[in-house]
C-alpha cells in the first residue's frame, strides 16, 4: 500500500509539473531587415534607461474571436538608439536599438477573466552607412499574456530615421502552436 502511495503521488507530480503553462513573455524576432537580433540574455542589460517613450493607445482588431472584436491598447514603449562599431575593416557601423514595452489590452470577451498584457524587451541591432541617409524598417512581435480564447502576439512595425524612430502600425496576430517565442522575458 505505502508504494502504491508513492507511485501515486509521484505520476501526480509528474503530471503537475508538465501541464503548467509555459510564462514565457518572449519578443519573436522578424530577422528580415537586421543584420543582427541580440536575444541572448546576458546580452539584454537589465538595467538600461530607455529615455524616449511612444505611448501606445488605441483600438486593435482581435483576431482570437469573431468578427468585429476589438482590444483596447493602453501602455508605453520605451526606447534607447545607440550606435555601434563592428570590429570589421573598413569600419562599419550600426545602429542598436533597444524596445522595452509595457502595454494592458482591455476586451470585451465574457472569457476574459483579466487584462491581457504584454511585457517585453529586445534589441535589434540594423546596418547604416554613414555615406547615404536612409530608413530602415523592422518588425518586432511580443506575446500577449492572460489571453483568454488563444494565443496572441501584438507585432510592431518601426521606421527607423537617423534618431527618430517611429511606431507604423501595429497589430494583434494568432500565433501558430508551432511559433517558438525567443527573447528575454521581463521580471517586474
Amino acid at each position: 500500500m505505502k508504494t502504491l502511495f508513492v507511485i501515486l503521488s509521484s505520476l501526480l507530480l509528474v503530471f503537475i509539473v508538465g501541464c503548467q503553462e509555459s510564462s514565457i513573455t518572449d519578443p519573436v524576432a522578424d530577422n528580415t531587415a537586421q543584420v543582427h537580433s541580440s536575444f541572448m540574455e546576458n546580452s539584454l542589460n537589465k538595467d538600461i534607461t530607455y529615455p524616449n517613450v511612444i505611448k501606445l493607445d488605441g483600438s486593435l482588431s482581435d483576431p482570437s474571436h469573431f468578427f468585429n472584436s476589438y482590444a483596447e491598447i493602453g501602455g508605453v514603449l520605451q526606447y534607447r538608439i545607440d550606435k555601434v562599431q563592428f570590429d570589421r575593416r573598413p569600419p562599419y557601423t550600426g545602429i542598436k536599438v533597444s524596445l522595452k514595452v509595457n502595454a494592458e489590452l482591455k476586451t470585451d470577451c465574457p472569457h476574459a477573466t483579466r487584462s491581457w498584457l504584454v511585457n517585453g524587451r529586445t534589441n535589434t541591432i540594423l546596418n547604416t552607412s554613414p555615406a547615404v541617409q536612409i530608413t530602415n524598417s523592422f518588425e518586432k512581435s511580443f506575446k500577449v499574456n492572460y489571453t483568454c480564447c488563444g494565443k496572441l502576439n501584438l507585432v510592431m512595425k518601426f521606421s527607423l530615421s537617423g534618431k527618430y524612430l517611429t511606431l507604423e502600425s501595429m497589430k494583434l496576430v494568432k500565433v501558430n502552436s508551432m511559433s517558438v517565442p525567443v527573447g528575454d522575458p521581463i521580471s517586474e
